[in-house]
């Protein structure tokens, strides 16, 4: 791993070879590539002379992660027969990489914060899945060296606040129990952009299936989402006097550290739409 001093970027490569005894399968990795950009500021440099209050548009933030590589599994038999040809059949390789642009704005005197983000993902695989049917009970699974494309972009945005309550209770050193309510609502949305391909089964009927189902990096939205989401995030802790405590007075204790509930419903779904 690599890191550069000054610079949000680091790269890496590394290589892996892992045996399963029990299946005798070898499962390779060689090699894999990663680079990452963590959060930087990229609106920042259009001020030329930064002197007073940061402006909304300077707090953009950005990161960047993309990983590629080669990988296979295959049964440990093909290496004691020396069958190399079909192990390198076996491989699998593609590049994957996303971005994220975030920026967090205080509402109603900083009580409120409202964080938007754009998430996109691309996954570039160099094998891809073609499928028929031959009858009623075989289906043909073919991988093609053939290049191909998916990708996800996905819109949100998230409400927050923090809530504090607190409750005396009866006892000898006066007890106070502080409950810190921290809830959330939030919407994403997040497009299919991704083509299916279909076959026609024995009954006529056309089944849809995904290129890239057993590519190195699948697909993980095949419909649309459009999603409300909700969380309410509890902590409970008491404060009483004690004369222990010779820096306060007073001896804190954690009740409960996170009592969280949280959820979504799903605009677009038939059915079961809250979770």
């Amino acid at each position: 791993l690599r890191y550069f001093p000054g610079k949000p970027v680091s790269m890496g490569l590394k290589t892996s070879i892992r045996q399963n005894s029990q299946t005798h399968n070898f499962t390779v990795t060689a090699p894999v590539f990663t680079a990452n950009v963590t959060r930087f500021f990229p609106l920042k440099t259009l001020r030329r002379n930064p002197v007073g209050k940061t402006r909304w548009y300077e707090q953009i933030g950005m990161t960047y992660n993309l990983e590629a590589q080669n990988s296979a599994t295959f049964h440990d038999s093909l290496i004691s027969k020396n069958r190399y040809s079909e192990i390198q059949k076996k491989f699998q390789n593609g590049i994957s990489q996303s971005t994220t642009i975030q920026t967090t704005v205080s509402l109603f005197e900083n009580t409120w914060k409202l964080t938007p983000s754009v998430n996109y993902s691309n996954r570039i695989n160099f094998q891809q899945t073609r499928r028929s049917q031959l009858n009623d009970t075989t289906i043909v699974t073919d991988t093609i060296q053939q290049t191909g494309m998916s990708q996800n972009i996905s819109l949100n945005v998230q409400l927050t606040t923090v809530l504090y309550s607190y409750y005396r209770i009866v006892g000898k050193n006066k007890p106070i129990m502080r409950h810190i309510l921290t809830p959330s609502f939030g919407y994403r949305y997040v497009p299919n952009l991704n083509k299916s391909l279909s076959y026609q089964n024995t009954a006529q009927q056309s089944i849809n299936y995904s290129p890239f189902e057993t590519s190195l990096y699948r697909e993980s939205v095949t419909q649309d989402q459009s999603i409300i989401t909700f969380g309410f995030n509890n902590t409970f802790e008491t404060k009483r006097k004690s004369d222990k405590d010779t820096l306060t007075g007073f001896k804190k204790t954690m009740l409960i550290d996170a009592l969280s509930i949280s959820g979504n419903y799903d605009l677009i779904k038939d059915s079961m739409k809250l979770s």
